[in-house]
């Protein structure tokens, strides 16, 4: 702050603003750590009082978290003016990814428009990452970049590495494919095959298997959307309990229950997409707020059943329940199935008619 009074015009820039700007109240750590971070706000904030009317300095922070900034560095006079950020849209994507790949000497002809699509819900920084390790991709195998570079790497941000440490026993990996297969059938009938990305039983980030999906363009999602979430997230755990039985249902369908849970929350406690609208504890008595809290978890479980009914449902079709055996056995074949792959061989086994 003395340097850039000394040479105004200037600009401070602060990254990571959330690790010396955070709320005051309700930090939890030790008190050394808690001391620390309030000595730090409270000079940051009477450094910046103190240039008021004092020369042109400006001071730019960024943050990923402004819901931690301490209320007091929003106010006027300090950090007034917010911008936010959002996740670069299709055009933008393709110009973000044009100018990375514009740098890479050695590539064939890629199509762009593809692999514009399959970055979909990724920031600048990804894109520039997944470049960056689809070169790296292309200099261990000694050739140029191809579009199967950018798929690989857009993979690994997404999911992870592939760990060649895990050995998967047949039984085990059928378990995995039909749990997989579940997630995208579900998907699938609820939403259409556009949305689907990669269908994979390989071991992957801290899972045995993934279904990944094309997130939306838009940044609002309907309770239609919603709702083919939650029963898409109880695909898996369905077609472990048909193929196999409710005693043999796996840990690994924790992760899908835990976010069915949040969007069901989310539903309910901030989109107001449940039985009734909510309304703020704080406008209520004590008691008449516990039993709000009460109504709204009894909402939430309400949505999370409703969920798991409708996606036994779809199985109980018996073209439905065929098809997710044919995807499973597919699956064990290939291990990884994708994009139009993927989208044409379930609306093939969705059509099929049995008799």
């Amino acid at each position: 702050f003395k340097k850039a009074a000394q040479s105004q015009p200037s600009i401070i820039f602060i990254d990571e603003f959330d690790s010396i700007a955070f709320n005051r109240n309700g930090q939890t750590g030790s008190p050394m750590i808690l001391m620390g971070g309030r000595t730090g706000i409270h000079e940051l904030l009477a450094l910046m009082d103190g240039f008021k009317g004092r020369g042109k300095v400006f001071v730019i922070a960024t943050t990923n978290f402004i819901n931690l900034i301490d209320p007091a560095a929003l106010r006027p006079g300090r950090f007034d003016k917010v911008i936010r950020i959002p996740l670069p849209a299709k055009s933008a994507r393709k110009d973000i990814l044009t100018y990375y790949l514009d740098k890479v000497p050695n590539k064939r002809i890629l199509n762009i428009d593809r692999l514009v699509n399959r970055t979909q819900g990724m920031a600048g920084a990804d894109i520039a990452n997944v470049v960056n390790l689809a070169v790296m991709n292309a200099t261990r195998r000694g050739s140029h970049v191809e579009d199967e570079d950018i798929d690989q790497s857009v993979e690994r941000v997404r999911i992870g590495i592939v760990r060649t440490s895990v050995r998967q026993t047949p039984e085990e990996l059928l378990l995995t494919a039909y749990h997989e297969a579940g997630h995208a059938l579900v998907k699938a009938i609820t939403s259409g095959v556009k949305e689907l990305d990669t269908l994979t039983i390989l071991p992957k980030g801290g899972s045995l298997g993934h279904t990944s999906y094309h997130p939306p363009e838009h940044n609002f999602r309907t309770r239609e959307d919603l709702l083919s979430m939650l029963d898409t997230a109880f695909g898996g755990r369905v077609a472990e309990e048909i193929f196999y039985d409710l005693d043999h249902v796996t840990s690994g369908c924790g992760s899908d229950m835990q976010q069915a849970a949040r969007i069901a929350g989310l539903m309910v406690n901030s989109f107001g997409m449940g039985s009734f609208l909510s309304v703020a504890p704080d406008k209520r008595t004590e008691k008449a707020s516990q039993l709000l809290e009460f109504d709204r978890e009894e909402d939430v479980s309400k949505l999370l059943d409703e969920s798991y009914a409708r996606t036994k449902k779809l199985f109980d079709v018996p073209r439905n329940k065929a098809a997710l055996k044919q995807l499973a056995l597919k699956l064990i074949e290939l291990e990884t199935i994708k994009g139009s792959e993927l989208q044409n061989l379930i609306s093939e086994l969705l059509s099929v008619q049995t008799s």
